[in-house]
């Protein structure tokens, strides 16, 4: 063999059985790991959602086909599963990657704690909230609370994230609607569609899709999660996206790219 492979990713000649070592052969040290979660679950929502888009492809053109032509020809098994299975694990992930985002910023660029908030960030809802806010940590708190007081404590000169997301404005209003989204994977709900069934199996993409009511009435979700696909899961994700950007752009500085890319890990004797 002509080598070990080490920890940092390359090949270490040790001629000899690598667990067979001495104790004098050891160096303690103590490692100090500011992981940022966010990291890999990006990367994963991205790779995900990757790998649905050929499934809803084939999907999509057997749709076309039906529409043209009336005819239905039979998809492999296993294309509607993972296109919906696929897509539903991206967005799912992305949102935990935006949970663990806004927590990392908190961590490490925080300059003020809740207790120094002045009053006037506590607007709207959070205004009958504050003294429960004020009790709980930081990353027990709502995800649109925990987005909105981050600009405040995170910044100096402080900011105020009414203007960094424009809370008034539709895509904040769109990012609202991905939050129960999320939230309604969580509860059992009985939903009625309509479906064609062929020898070709139930063919959700025509389940009722005419009908407003089935879907979500800001980002046009369908409101069954079985049909979740691709397509909709890049919006959902678009979404989130447009959040992070709103962030990096208010703390350019901080959020650069080596610190959404690379973890930080200091080393002590």
């Amino acid at each position: 063999m002509a080598g070990w492979p080490t920890a940092c990713g390359g090949y270490e000649n040790v001629g000899r059985n690598p667990w067979s070592f001495n104790m004098s052969d050891m160096t303690t040290k103590s490692t100090t790991l500011r992981t940022r979660p966010f990291q890999p679950f990006f990367l994963a929502a991205n790779d995900l959602l990757n790998l649905a888009l050929p499934y809803y492809q084939q999907i999509e053109q057997d749709r076309q086909r039906f529409k043209e032509t009336g005819i239905v020809k039979p998809l492999p098994k296993g294309v509607w599963q993972l296109d919906k299975s696929l897509s539903i694990g991206s967005f799912v992930i992305k949102y935990m990657g935006l949970e663990a985002f806004v927590n990392c910023v908190y961590r490490d660029f925080k300059v003020r704690s809740l207790d120094d908030l002045p009053i006037q960030f506590f607007v709207g809802p959070l205004q009958a909230q504050r003294n429960q806010i004020l009790k709980k940590d930081f990353g027990y708190l709502y995800l649109p609370t925990r987005l909105f007081l981050v600009m405040p404590l995170c910044s100096e000169p402080i900011l105020d994230p009414s203007g960094v997301y424009d809370i008034e404005g539709p895509e904040w209003a769109k990012f609202l609607e991905t939050v129960q989204i999320r939230h309604s994977f969580n509860h059992a709900e009985e939903t009625e569609v309509r479906y064609m069934v062929t020898k070709a199996g139930p063919k959700l993409w025509l389940a009722n899709d005419e009908d407003p009511q089935n879907f979500w009435p800001l980002t046009g979700t369908h409101r069954d999660h079985r049909i979740l696909n691709f397509q909709a899961a890049s919006q959902l994700n678009s979404i989130i996206d447009w959040v992070v950007s709103k962030i990096r752009a208010a703390l350019p500085e901080q959020l650069n790219d080596t610190y959404m890319s690379q973890e930080n890990m200091q080393v002590s004797e």
